[in-house]
């Protein structure tokens, strides 16, 4: 007989309802619920299937999270809603490039704390999309960029520091070169996409 899904992993509630709803009236442990899973996982010791199953349960949520923080990440400064503008909290940005052939890791300039890591890539397209450049910086991108990653994002949220000046959030971004040099208009191409106040560190 084929396993049947009574409920699935987003319906918390309702998971937790049939578990409670099982155990009534039971003081101890059944069996029948615990012995397969401990043979299986020798114990508890050997939790790797499992670790798998819940990485492609939960993959969905955090392609879609992942997909939000890009979204926020090219939202403008200004948010018109309803006819009114809003000011969202300032946030700044800082480039870091690195030029060498294939897979380079260059030392950072600052030991950012680990729980501020993002290491998202930034797809090219979402820079098109928003900066709009011409062909021929386009094609400059092509040549010369081969990778934007964002790093870092340094908030209140990530570093456990109170905002400052008026500013909320500090974004990172490392870009990979496939040359020894940056064209200015492809780098201002970004700068039109992601609606920041930036710096650039060679």
């Amino acid at each position: 007989m084929q396993p049947r899904v009574i409920v699935n992993h987003t319906e918390v509630k309702r998971v937790l309802d049939l578990v409670r709803g099982a155990c009534k009236g039971r003081g101890d442990p059944i069996p029948e619920a615990y012995l397969p899973f401990n043979l299986v996982t020798q114990d508890g010791r050997e939790m790797r299937s499992y670790s798998e199953l819940l990485a492609q349960a939960i993959r969905p949520m955090i392609d879609i999270k992942e997909e939000k923080d890009l979204d926020s990440l090219f939202s403008s400064p200004r948010d018109n809603r309803a006819g009114q503008s809003h000011r969202r909290p300032r946030r700044l940005r800082a480039h870091s490039l690195s030029s060498c052939p294939g897979v380079c890791v260059n030392p950072p300039m600052f030991d950012y704390p680990k729980q501020a890591e993002f290491n998202h890539v930034i797809p090219k397209a979402k820079i098109y999309s928003f900066a709009k450049p011409t062909r021929a910086v386009r094609d400059r991108f092509v040549s010369q960029v081969a990778e934007i990653v964002w790093k870092y994002k340094l908030s209140p949220e990530t570093v456990n520091l109170p905002a400052r000046h008026g500013i909320q959030e500090i974004q990172i971004f490392a870009v990979a070169l496939k040359a020894a040099e940056l064209a200015e208009d492809v780098l201002r191409a970004m700068d039109r996409a992601i609606p920041s106040p930036s710096s650039k560190n060679n």
